[in-house]
């Protein structure tokens, strides 16, 4: 959305280029309106972290409006009322992050279970429990919900203080809405420093398993009949029912309850049920707790199966994955900030069966790999590449690169010209105008372009709560609304084998929180346009030929700038035409790889 404030003008008229050295009062308010609105959305993205995305929309469509030097003095504005804010607001995310943890870790017990707190209160319920045991998020626990008995000791058990002692769990029934007794575990969860304490109430599989019964059996030596009574009474049949069932007589199975008694040391038959429900508990906690392992683990980031992590000669840590012959044609391919580095297998087969091999490092601030200084500039990384590129034993190779990566190819072609073959830019950034941020520029470049230049610290606290944000948000979530008003990349979206393939980035991006993104648009927003017209390396402007980041005209307008520039559309692509158009792209890119290749492929 690009915003024209009352009285201001849109950009180059007239309101437009008054002296902002006399700063009239239209445009105080004009300034003054625009920071009232982009906090007001500030704060509905704490609250709701899918409102990041408008966010940026909004903030980005006012620093179009407004122009480079008063959109400076709104960002000014702006950093000075965040980074009192953004504490406090922090806070806030950090709660709501915390409630995100709890409904996550209730979501992935294999039974029904609730998140409660030390007063009883639902905080977080799975689909299991609203079904099995009728609690949702909001309930209150008491008395009702618990068979006879055992409210009392779940009460007490809660409000004991959690460092009393941490692991301690306690074996209750819970009452299911059809009045059938269901044992439960209770537990407290982990805490993180700060942290409200809470608590895991679990119910679980009232069947002993064969390792329960083994233990039965082996422990307490019990029979195979009594066993079968043990799970008669965990299922909350009296002696009377269990007869029936066994089809023997009550008075035998009276007698089998009281030998199972004397066995265990149980004082009550109460007591005999909790001892078979812990027995149960034990087991349903291993399984809960392997897959509850398995998800966080998911959640941290690991490099994928395929990546691998080299070590430069200066200690800087690398994540890259090679891809192709091992003699083959070395290609460079550098990712962009949000996708690049996983595409679709036909993009890589196509080159690599044209004899292309692959060598593809994730940045620095990307993924595992060491972050560059925070006043390094595109020099800096351009030699970081080089380094790696030493270290892969390339000597003379083509560089293909991705969106924001785009800056890094004309750099490397300036810092190493007679090691480069080509360039090939696929949806690339194009080279900056002076002061740019016009009509064509999209409004959240513009406004990471502007808070690089002139408020850094500004981009630091976006990227640090856009971390929090994106980490909610989940990768789906985040790229449907960042390509919501683009049908022609929007289906890849929807795609389940695109999607994974874009979470592979999403991961990358959020590993160092945002590290590498702000890198990248910091680099961006050098004015790299004397650079730009410098590259006499062979680059082709790989380009949708539907509306983008970047559109075709203006990749036609950057190639008349460079000596030795073309571009080379893809019809029906967007911005991201390598995962919509994995086979019309790699055919583009390899078309110009060969015809500048120092022999023929």
């Amino acid at each position: 959305m690009r915003t024209e404030q009352g009285g201001d003008g849109p950009p180059g008229s007239s309101a437009g280029r008054r002296d902002a050295s006399s700063r009239p009062a239209d445009e105080d308010s004009a300034i003054l309106a625009a920071a009232l609105e982009v906090l007001e959305h500030a704060y509905q993205a704490f609250l709701n972290p899918h409102e990041f995305a408008r966010l940026l929309e909004v903030w980005g469509g006012h620093v179009l409006a407004l122009g480079p030097e008063r959109a400076a003095r709104l960002n000014a504005r702006l950093e000075r009322h965040l980074e009192r804010a953004l504490p406090v607001l922090e806070v806030n995310a950090e709660r709501q992050l915390q409630g995100d943890v709890l409904g996550r870790a209730v979501s992935e017990q294999l039974r029904p279970a609730v998140a409660v707190s030390p007063s009883g209160l639902v905080i977080a319920a799975n689909e299991a429990a609203e079904r099995r045991l009728g609690l949702s998020e909001g309930d209150q626990l008491g008395e009702a919900h618990f068979a006879p008995g055992d409210w009392e000791a779940a009460r007490a058990f809660m409000r004991a203080p959690p460092a009393a002692d941490p692991s301690r769990r306690l074996t209750v029934r819970l009452m299911t809405p059809e009045g059938e007794p269901a044992p439960a575990d209770l537990a407290m969860m982990p805490a993180r420093a700060g942290q409200a304490p809470a608590l895991l109430l679990r119910s679980f599989e009232m069947t002993l398993s064969p390792e329960a019964r083994a233990v039965l059996t082996a422990r307490f030596r019990l029979t195979e009949a009594e066993t079968e009574v043990m799970q008669n009474l965990l299922g909350g049949r009296d002696a009377a029912d269990i007869a029936r069932a066994r089809r023997t007589s009550v008075a035998t199975v009276r007698t089998q309850i009281r030998s199972i008694r004397e066995k265990t040391g149980a004082r009550s038959q109460l007591d005999l049920v909790r001892l078979a429900a812990s027995l149960c508990a034990l087991d349903e906690t291993r399984r809960a707790e392997l897959a509850t392992v398995a998800a966080r683990m998911r959640r941290s980031y690991r490099p994928p199966a395929r990546h691998e992590l080299a070590t430069l000669p200066d200690g800087r840590q690398v994540e890259h994955r090679r891809i192709g012959p091992p003699n083959g044609a070395p290609t460079l391919m550098l990712h962009g900030s949000l996708f690049g580095f996983a595409l679709p297998d036909a993009f890589f087969e196509t080159l690599t069966a044209a004899g292309r091999s692959l060598w593809i490092p994730a940045r620095p601030g990307f993924g595992a790999s060491s972050p560059l200084p925070d006043d390094a500039g595109l020099a800096d990384e351009a030699q970081a590449l080089l380094r790696y590129a030493d270290h892969a034993g390339l000597g003379r190779f083509a560089v293909i690169a991705h969106g924001a990566a785009a800056p890094l190819g004309a750099a490397l072609a300036q810092a190493a010209p007679e090691r480069l073959e080509s360039l090939a830019l696929i949806s690339g950034f194009l080279p900056d105008r002076p002061n740019a941020a016009d009509a064509d520029t999209p409004p959240w470049q513009a406004l990471v372009q502007i808070m690089a230049r002139g408020t850094p610290r500004l981009l630091q606290l976006l990227c640090r709560a856009g971390a929090q944000m994106l980490r909610q948000i989940g990768a789906r979530d985040f790229y449907r609304h960042a390509y919501s008003s683009a049908p022609a990349d929007r289906a890849a979206v929807e795609s389940g084998a695109t999607l994974a393939l874009m979470k592979v980035s999403f991961n990358m991006v959020l590993a160092q929180d945002l590290r590498g993104f702000a890198q990248d648009f910091k680099l961006a927003a050098e004015d790299w346009s004397a650079l730009w017209r410098r590259t006499a390396l062979p680059v082709a402007l790989i380009h949708g030929d539907q509306p983008q980041a970047y559109d075709l005209a203006l990749a036609r307008r950057a190639a008349a700038l460079a000596p030795n520039a073309c571009v080379r559309p893809i019809e029906g692509a967007g911005q991201l035409a390598a995962l919509t158009h994995p086979m019309p792209v790699a055919h583009e890119t390899l078309r110009h790889l060969r015809a500048h290749a120092r022999a023929p492929q």
